[in-house]
């Protein structure tokens, strides 16, 4: 277990290669979105058009969501649309019943999609996936004629997994972790507030080379260990952008939580698991509630009562599982021998 916390922790702070300072003389803009900085740097030559495009300078991209999708399907097109204008200087957006006139289709899908899959006309193609892989499937035409990519994941979570490949090879698009991983703080007034930032290299099309690829994950368990203050949703975004699967949260140690602490972290964990990320919470070596903390470990009323505590939070929170280690917790276990 802790040689497996130690690999986790590894990954969440190196999975993402770190970016390449611009070179001098190097084309360069910000453009800061909400609580984001977008560096955009100009493609320092522009390549022949290769491979099959799903964006462009001033043209339009539909995205098209597979119902079964829900919340990952609606944060993946919110991606696109976010990322796609500073790209390339295009547009996209979701389609609706009626789609306006557009000139590429991403569509975004799971295997289980079948009725989207079917329509797109690409059934039989796609293949048998994992939960956490995407098959990336470049198409000449869609029904509607137009050219464009089908992104079809094992599950929601493995397309999101899929959907961000496509903007980091024709973009090069990087989430920087600094401040994602911090708890957010209040500035002092006046203050401007923290930013989150993004890289990214414009140029005038956004292309899939290669063919059709299926995208799998080299380590199956990619985990983000955070503390409570941390969990935030900007900080759950990043983990997803970056294609982590797990969030352990290290929660605070007396029990019961304030209401708003309990809420904020019910909100949070809600929003991990609409992007498809298992939660489990760190520090469950031996909890009790604040007004039993007296009670010996080993004791049937100290048992009872941590077991009733843990079934709380599981059922409450919906977790995926619990993660402890004894040093992170500061009991003194090993004066209770029956323990």
């Amino acid at each position: 277990m802790k040689q497996k916390m130690l690999i986790g922790t590894i990954l969440a702070f190196m999975f993402v290669p770190m970016p390449v300072p611009a070179a001098a003389g190097d084309a360069w803009r910000e453009v800061r979105l909400d609580s984001e900085v977008i560096v955009i740097r100009s493609a320092l030559e522009e390549p022949a058009a290769q491979g099959q495009a799903f964006g462009a300078k001033g043209r339009m991209t539909s995205i098209r969501i597979a119902t079964d999708l829900g919340e990952a399907g609606l944060a993946a097109a919110a991606d696109i649309a976010r990322y796609c204008p500073r790209a390339c200087g295009g547009q996209a957006r979701v389609s609706g019943k009626k789609p306006a006139p557009h000139d590429f289709t991403l569509l975004l899908a799971t295997a289980a999609s079948a009725a989207e899959l079917s329509v797109a006309g690409i059934a039989k193609d796609a293949p048998v996936l994992g939960e956490q892989e995407c098959l990336i499937l470049p198409l000449d035409a869609f029904p509607d004629g137009t050219p464009g990519v089908a992104l079809v994941g094992g599950s929601a979570r493995g397309l999101l997994n899929g959907v961000y490949a496509p903007l980091e090879r024709s973009a090069g698009i990087y989430w920087e972790p600094a401040r994602n991983l911090r708890p957010r703080q209040s500035p002092p007034a006046g203050a401007v507030p923290p930013c989150d930032g993004t890289t990214l290299e414009q140029s005038e099309n956004l292309g899939w080379t290669g063919g059709a690829f299926v995208w799998k994950p080299a380590v199956s368990d990619r985990i983000l260990y955070i503390g409570s203050g941390g969990a935030t949703p900007q900080a759950i975004s990043w983990a997803s952008r970056n294609r982590l699967s797990h969030l352990i949260i290290s929660t605070p140690h007396d029990v019961p939580w304030p209401e708003a602490e309990d809420r904020r972290l019910k909100t949070a964990v809600d929003y991990a698991h609409g992007l498809g990320m298992k939660v489990l919470f760190l520090g469950m070596t031996h909890r009790l509630p604040s007004s039993l903390q007296s009670l010996k470990p080993s004791s049937p009323e100290a048992l009872k009562a941590s077991t009733e505590l843990y079934a709380d939070l599981f059922s409450r929170f919906d977790l995926d599982g619990f993660a402890w280690h004894t040093a992170s917790e500061g009991i003194k276990l090993a004066e209770d021998e029956a323990f």
